[in-house]
């Protein structure tokens, strides 16, 4: 796997003493960064403490600098504040000795910015006598092109500094890049993949054909468990050159009381613009009612003592093949079983006798498989990366076990019959699965919330 678009290091240039002296300056410093490190390793002559200026053309020694730093020896620590200085000391003050090995490193950041003061941070260690750390300013709107690094005493021979430039990573050097944008971007050596795990725009600067994964939001469990986000896949899809794409990633719903004091619980709906799009999960029904309501999965249905409920009904955007599947209903009163959410795959357990139904099973496809992999989402069993499981049926406190979350990460119901309660779990965030149930009926309870849902592209890098 490759991660695209990371900060890089760019060496600039390296000076090793051949003798004793009394500073090491870089000059002609390029500006074709966005920030400087400097690292130096070395001695100094006798004791004594490293500083470092900046300049534009030469070296202000002018009292335009500031420094706050804090340093440690392993028994003592001590903190200082200089508001009007000449260097900018940031290395060791007291800690370095003659014959002790220090390291030192300074981070300038915007360097090469024309309308903000310069910002430094150093950290810096002496094999014998301690720590130091700092943040320092060199009041000045100039660029930095020269810089000087200077001991109270002079540097012995042998030291070394380098200075690196830091820019982001030209993504074109890394990969032929066709588009932008996603929370990550990532290459298996053949394709690349833009994963969203939020809502934003994918912009394309050439034409390509793209395989497209949209993965609704999760609905909530109530009584009982919510149904999953609507699980597509679209292959070889044509997109068109310079054209902004809307990336919506469907939340999951929150989690619903369950004797119906709240709504809202459905899942977002998760689209590429018009490309491809997919459906909320349903949520799971209250208490007493028959309010388990349909979603790309559907809800399942809330328990109670007046009858029986069917679960809410999936694939609610009429796809073919279908986004997802109904939730389960129950069929015994007491002791209020519940319906488990439907999932991608599979519908939700129906309630029976004393036991909620379990949460449907999600899905997995060949894109879902490889996105599963380079970025550690999903749930993985037999090889493959499952998503969109419905969440479980919850339990009663009048005896009904509760149901299992579906494969694919969708959450449990509340073990609310046993001498200890354990509340629902949540859809496991951007797998668009379904929140697991809460039947229990003589506390204000909720269920899970359903997962977060997920868009991806990919095409052939």
């Amino acid at each position: 796997m490759a991660n695209i678009g990371a900060s890089t290091y760019n060496f600039i240039a390296q000076q090793t003493t051949g003798s004793s002296v009394a500073a090491i300056t870089f000059n002609n410093i390029p500006q074709n960064y966005t920030d400087l490190v400097v690292v130096l390793n070395g001695t100094l002559s006798s004791t004594g403490r490293i500083d470092i200026q900046l300049g534009n053309g030469s070296i202000d020694a002018g009292s335009n600098y500031s420094n706050t730093e804090l340093n440690g020896n392993g028994s003592a620590a001590n903190s200082y504040r200089y508001p009007n200085t000449t260097t900018m000391q940031g290395a060791f003050d007291s800690y370095a000795t003659g014959t002790g090995q220090v390291a030192a490193q300074w981070h300038v950041m915007n360097y090469s910015a024309t309308t903000m003061y310069k910002s430094v941070l150093s950290k810096a260690a002496s094999a014998s006598n301690g720590v130091n750390t700092s943040v320092g300013m060199w009041r000045s709107f100039n660029p930095v092109n020269v810089l000087s690094i200077v001991p109270t005493s002079n540097f012995s021979s042998g030291v070394t500094a380098t200075i690196y430039g830091i820019k982001a990573a030209d993504v074109t050097s890394i990969i032929p890049t066709k588009a932008f944008g996603g929370d990550q971007i990532v290459t298996d050596g053949t394709y690349t993949y833009h994963v969203f795990k939020n809502s934003g725009v994918f912009n394309t600067s050439s034409a390509v054909t793209a395989d497209v994964l949209v993965i609704a939001g999760g609905g909530a469990g109530s009584g009982g468990g919510g149904g999953a986000g609507g699980f597509r896949t679209a292959l070889s899809q044509s997109l068109t050159a310079s054209t902004s794409y809307a990336v919506t990633v469907g939340a999951g719903g929150p989690g619903q009381n369950n004797q119906g004091y709240t709504g809202g619980g459905q899942g977002g709906n998760s689209s590429l613009g018009s490309v491809l799009a997919s459906t909320g999960g349903g949520q799971g029904g209250y208490v007493n009612n028959n309010s388990a309501t349909a979603g790309g999965s559907g809800g399942g249905a809330g328990g109670g003592s007046v009858g029986s409920y069917g679960g809410g009904a999936g694939n609610a955007g009429s796809y073919s093949p279908v986004e997802g599947y109904a939730g389960g209903g129950n069929t015994a009163t007491s002791p209020y079983p519940a319906g488990g959410g439907g999932g991608a795959a599979v519908a939700g357990g129906n309630g029976t006798g004393s036991q909620s139904g379990a949460g449907g099973a999600g899905t997995y496809s060949t894109l879902s498989d490889s996105v599963g992999a380079l970025v550690n989402l999903g749930v993985l069993s037999s090889s493959h990366y499952y998503f969109a499981g419905g969440g479980g049926g919850g339990a009663s406190n009048q005896g009904a076990a509760a149901g299992a979350g579906g494969l694919g990460g969708g959450g449990v119901g509340a073990n609310a019959g046993s001498s200890s309660f354990v509340p629902s779990s949540s859809g496991l965030y951007n797998t668009g699965s379904g929140g697991g149930g809460n039947m229990i009926t003589n506390v204000t309870a909720f269920g899970g919330n359903g997962g977060s849902g997920l868009v991806v592209v990919r095409y052939a890098s």
